[in-house]
């Protein structure tokens, strides 16, 4: 199995334990109740599996989900070394900003590019960015430590996050 197809069963998986049991646990009435900066989920809705019920916690999703949260719930690792695929560059903030590596590649050196995707929010589509390198584009080099910059947003000391 490649390397993108394994990480991309991985975060799947990851995915569906983690959101598969908010999604169940919204239809059968649970909803979110904010205290402060935080936010728990209570029984307090009827049970409600329909397509307008899963439209309104797709509302609550994106109104709650963004770079901050990803920081505290995704694990941030050194840019040491090369970057697998899914491996997320963020910057934590109001506005922050992420983009996602979504496929690299390297020569005989090991010099790793890297093809980048952004979204914003909420994140119901992405694109794939063009580092505009005439030799390398839409690839980018990504540098082990300081700014990166992707042309549309630059990372002045970003945060490598990456699924658990």
């Amino acid at each position: 199995m490649k390397e993108s197809q394994r990480l991309r069963v991985i975060q799947e998986k990851h995915i569906r334990r983690v959101l598969g049991n908010i999604i169940l646990d919204y239809a059968k009435g649970m909803r979110p109740v904010v205290n402060g900066n935080s936010v728990s989920f209570r029984q307090s809705g009827a049970s409600d599996k329909s397509y307008a019920s899963f439209r309104k916690y797709l509302d609550v999703i994106y109104m709650y989900a963004g770079t901050i949260s990803l920081s505290h719930q995704l694990n941030k690792k050194s840019r040491s070394n090369a970057l697998p695929i899914g491996d997320i560059i963020l910057n934590p903030g109001s506005p922050g900003h992420a983009v996602i590596v979504i496929d690299r590649a390297f020569n005989s050196s090991k010099e790793y590019i890297y093809l980048l995707a952004e979204g914003y929010t909420p994140a119901q589509s992405i694109h794939v960015l063009d580092s505009k390198n005439n030799s390398t584009s839409p690839w980018f080099k990504i540098p082990k430590t300081g700014t990166i910059n992707t042309g549309r947003y630059k990372f002045n000391d970003p945060n490598i996050v990456t699924f658990k």
